[in-house]
């Protein structure tokens, strides 16, 4: 099977990449080593913000103002194509750290970040029942979430109606080089073989296991790290916006169901829940919604982000001409998946990139 494009990995970095691919009217095979969508994409709380957004660096920002601006686009070309709404809530974030004022004051405003300090009275009108101490509270009104298993089912829908073949269920087992070694002739998986005129890698944290380690490319700085999470049910509304401490927070859904997440565990590629994560989650939710420590968990699973100590990897092989790579998002994906994918496909095409590339490069 051949395509102009072959792209290894189908979470929201594929399934974004395939999506700016058919854009540009290109022929595309999208693989994945199970089902498309069910690792670090599906396991997060899709919240379209950097958790902290002050601290993070300028290449992460580049990448969220462009994708903040698409996400309506999107999600409403999706709605029209697929019939699936996914559920886009701008409900804004409410954080409550200890971060130095001043500091979040400036970094936010040049970021071009709304903020709202709140103090108790402000606090207990916005947020009622809410238990939650800290020195400072701030809230972002702009940020907004987004139903991630909707979005992955609707650009997978999306995709197919576009006739981008999907192989689910095929693991890259080699990718076979000409005589040089400069070029990917063709890709070998558990079902057969395949080729493209390009190459793109969109694995998560599974990408180092498939780059190719040559004379001056050493291995790629990304590592499996675990999140567990966990669903609960109340009534729609009564958490009226995302909620951070800790790094840990609270999302709520439209239809009443709340997300609370995560923990950060290197513990390579297990996936296994346990009950010391389920506990810590439970009492983090507890503590802040003491009114509502009566309900039950609903569920329990855990996903695997590719960790990074550095910007998302977005750019071409060093060595190999039809290889191109975007991947190392960590927390960061899915807020940062329509910019990340605009830029991959864009220095595959030689288009002047969407934003200035160096800081991705590896």
């Amino acid at each position: 099977m051949s395509s102009d494009i072959l792209i290894i990995g189908a979470g929201i970095s594929g399934l974004m990449t395939a999506f700016e691919c058919c854009q540009a009217g290109a022929t595309v095979t999208l693989l994945d080593k199970s089902a498309s969508g069910r690792e670090a994409s599906w396991a997060g709380g899709g919240i379209l913000s950097p958790l902290y957004p002050w601290r993070e660096t300028a290449a992460i920002h580049s990448l969220r103002r462009w994708s903040e601006q698409q996400y309506p686009l999107l999600t409403s070309r999706l709605l029209e194509s697929t019939g699936i709404d996914v559920e886009l809530n701008r409900c804004g974030m409410l954080i409550a750290d200890d971060d130095d004022p001043q500091l979040i004051e400036a970094a936010l405003t040049e970021q071009q970040i709304a903020i709202q300090w709140l103090d108790q009275r402000d606090l207990a009108v916005s947020h009622p029942g809410l238990n939650l101490q800290a020195r400072y509270r701030l809230t972002l009104p702009a940020i907004a979430h987004i139903r991630n298993p909707y979005l992955l089912k609707a650009l997978k829908h999306c995709l197919l109606q576009q006739r981008v073949s999907m192989l689910e269920h095929q693991q890259v087992t080699q990718l076979n080089l000409t005589e040089t070694g400069r070029h990917i002739d063709s890709v070998e998986t558990t079902d057969g073989r395949l080729s493209a005129a390009t190459i793109i890698l969109t694995a998560g944290a599974w990408s180092p296991g498939i780059w190719p380690v040559t004379n001056v490319m050493s291995a790629l700085e990304i590592f499996p790290v675990k999140g567990q999470m966990l669903l609960l049910q109340t009534a729609p509304g009564t958490i009226p916006s995302i909620i951070l401490q800790n790094h840990q927070y609270i999302v709520p859904r439209n239809d009443g169901h709340i997300l609370v997440g995560s923990t950060v565990e290197h513990a390579g590629f297990n996936k296994v829940n346990t009950v010391p994560a389920k506990r810590q989650l439970k009492a983090f939710f507890d503590r802040l919604y003491p009114a509502f420590s009566h309900l039950p968990v609903k569920q329990h699973w855990a996903g695997i982000r590719p960790g990074s100590k550095r910007p998302p990897i977005i750019c071409q092989h060093p060595e190999i001409d039809n290889l191109y790579i975007n991947s190392g998002h960590f927390r960061n994906g899915l807020n940062l998946a329509p910019a990340s994918a605009r830029l991959v496909v864009d220095l595959v095409l030689g288009r002047e990139p969407v934003v200035p590339s160096q800081p991705y490069q590896l």
